[in-house]
């Protein structure tokens, strides 16, 4: 493919292996044999202390606020408080079907098979790409995805770029779906962490 030559003067820069992508574009990167890549730089971590490494007089200061948390399948979060009996629970859940109606993310799924279901030509090259993968690192395999991927771009780009919503205001249908959700999981995000601080007061301690 045109995009894995090499380039540059005498053709010096060229494909070592390397290729980003997040699922919708790709970056191909190409250096010359006496060119490193650029160092990644490591994001700010937040030093939140373990309950393992608190002093004794932190421990104190503590008391009576902790809370355990053990994440399950269907529970995405299960939390007791360490003042917590079984004549007085003092627990909080957190499911993933909770999770879902919060983000209405089966409203938004739904909405959208809706959508797609007189479209033929859109379902028969949504299953043809569903053969494929670009979570791989061979190359020629994902060679090969971008390849279908470009065959059915014709299809699809079309579609999710320029379907429209019925409202007078006309807006893009999948941007204004994705915007949707994007806000519901900030709110979603939100209140969990305000409920968790509600029902249980836990100290921010690892």
């Amino acid at each position: 493919m045109k995009a894995f030559k090499n380039q540059g003067l005498y053709h010096q820069l060229q494909f070592w292996g390397t290729i980003q992508t997040d699922g919708v574009g790709v970056s191909i990167f190409k250096k010359t044999n006496d060119t490193a890549y650029g160092a990644t730089v490591a994001a700010d971590s937040i030093d939140v202390p373990y309950i393992t490494t608190l002093r004794a007089e932190e421990h104190q200061e503590i008391a009576g606020r902790c809370v355990t948390i053990n994440p399950g399948r269907r529970d995405l979060l299960f939390c007791v408080h360490e003042s917590s009996t079984s004549q007085e629970p003092h627990t909080f859940r957190y499911t993933s079907s909770y999770e879902r109606k919060m983000r209405k993310t089966t409203k938004y799924r739904r909405f959208e098979l809706a959508v797609k279901e007189d479209n033929t030509a859109v379902q028969q090259a949504e299953r043809v790409l569903a053969q494929v993968t670009g979570k791989t690192i061979d190359m020629l395999s994902f060679m090969y995805y971008l390849f279908v991927r470009e065959q059915q771009a014709g299809i699809l780009r079309p579609f999710y770029a320029e379907e429209r919503t019925n409202h007078v205001t006309s807006h893009f249908l999948f941007r204004k779906l994705r915007l949707s959700a994007y806000i519901n999981r900030m709110k979603s995000d939100h209140k969990l962490a305000r409920s968790l601080h509600d029902h249980l007061n836990c100290a921010r301690v690892g």
